[in-house]
């Protein structure tokens, strides 16, 4: 017997225009690819700030926490962002290691 997929399946694929084949799996790592760049950047940035001014280094976590939030998150894979979801996490734990951010001060 053949199960039936959701509607909801069909929307999440991404299909390549060119051969019809079901691609999702390599856009989502290569988006995955992309984003880890993109978090990576803003993490240098903030610890950069962070050694120009060590003073304000709770504003620039925060500051640089939004900033991984609002880029990696919804939306940053189309549908399948949820896939983000680890890569945000592991980021923002190393972007509180780098700041030298204890649990207390964490968001």
């Amino acid at each position: 017997m053949k199960k039936h997929k959701s509607p909801e399946y069909d929307s999440e694929r991404v299909i390549d225009p060119d051969t019809g084949r079901d691609i999702t799996s390599e856009y989502v790592g290569k988006r995955l690819l992309e984003l880890d760049d993109v978090a990576n950047a803003i993490i240098r940035d903030a610890l950069d700030k962070y050694r120009d001014n060590a003073i304000d280094r709770q504003a620039i976590y925060i500051e640089a926490h939004e900033e991984i939030i609002n880029k990696l998150g919804m939306g940053s894979i189309g549908p399948a962002t949820a896939a983000a979801a680890p890569l945000i996490r592991k980021k923002l734990e190393l972007l509180a290691v780098v700041l030298d951010i204890d649990d207390k001060q964490k968001i």
